[in-house]
């Protein structure tokens, strides 16, 4: 494990701004009903993760692409706070759209840092 306090790397120069939608989930007469709240300009060290393919199927078209972000806000998966229920954050970045699928403690570059696989 580095010892290295790398929060200096990531100034303004090296990050880009995103936000973040934040869904929250209730059940009405059987329902659910989700809330969806944005947040945001955060900012993170955001590049391509996974594949990024056009997959043809039978029912259409549909373009494949992840991103990994790395920053000082933790995002959240599915699940739960307290009371309130949740269902996986979706970060607007450059144009699209993704959902949140994966959340690490990334301590090794400095304290506070997440990686996010979106």
């Amino acid at each position: 494990m580095m010892d290295l306090d790398m929060s200096d790397a990531f100034d303004s120069d090296n990050m880009d701004p995103f936000y973040v939608v934040r869904q929250a989930q209730s059940l009405v007469l059987g329902r659910t009903v989700v809330t969806p709240t944005t947040l945001g300009p955060y900012y993170g060290v955001v590049c391509a993760a996974g594949k990024n393919d056009m997959d043809r199927l039978p029912q259409g078209t549909q373009f494949t692409r992840g991103i990994s972000v790395v920053t000082q806000t933790k995002l959240q998966g599915a699940g739960r706070t307290g009371t309130q229920d949740y269902q996986p954050d979706i970060i607007e970045w450059n144009g699209g759209q993704y959902l949140v699928v994966h959340v690490d403690p990334y301590q090794h570059v400095g304290p506070g840092f997440w990686q996010v696989l979106a």
